[in-house]
């Protein structure tokens, strides 16, 4: 939201506006998860074809889920590629649980040219 207060200065033939605009934003708990490939690896589909991707959980501390639902409360995460590039988004918003480093996510129906569309691999 934009909200704007202004103030006129008079002089001698000349009106002056001045406008400050304030900007609020509201806050939400997010968290933000970086996986090994990315926008120019095997997510090229997000591009190229407009594919959305859904991430699910295959490991994590240890325990395969796959196919299965996680018995932990998810919590609205992002996620991106390792490139630190603003264009690496693979997913903007999703629900995850908590993930650490050596958690695994995999990603049903990638198709059959994510990888050899890939810049490197």
């Amino acid at each position: 939201m934009v909200f704007e207060t202004f103030e006129i200065l008079n002089e001698k033939g000349i009106q002056i506006l001045y406008i400050y605009p304030y900007m609020f934003f509201s806050l939400s708990f997010l968290f933000l998860d970086y996986i090994n490939d990315g926008m120019y690896g095997s997510f090229n589909c997000i591009t190229f074809d407009h594919a959305t991707v859904t991430p699910k959980v295959l490991l994590r501390n240890q325990v395969y889920y796959y196919e299965s639902p996680v018995p932990e409360e998810a919590h609205p995460c992002s996620i991106w590629g390792p490139t630190c590039d603003s264009i690496d988004c693979i997913s903007k918003q999703t629900y995850l649980p908590k993930l650490e480093v050596g958690d695994w996510l995999y990603f049903k129906n990638m198709g059959a040219y994510t990888i050899c569309a890939a810049s490197q691999l």
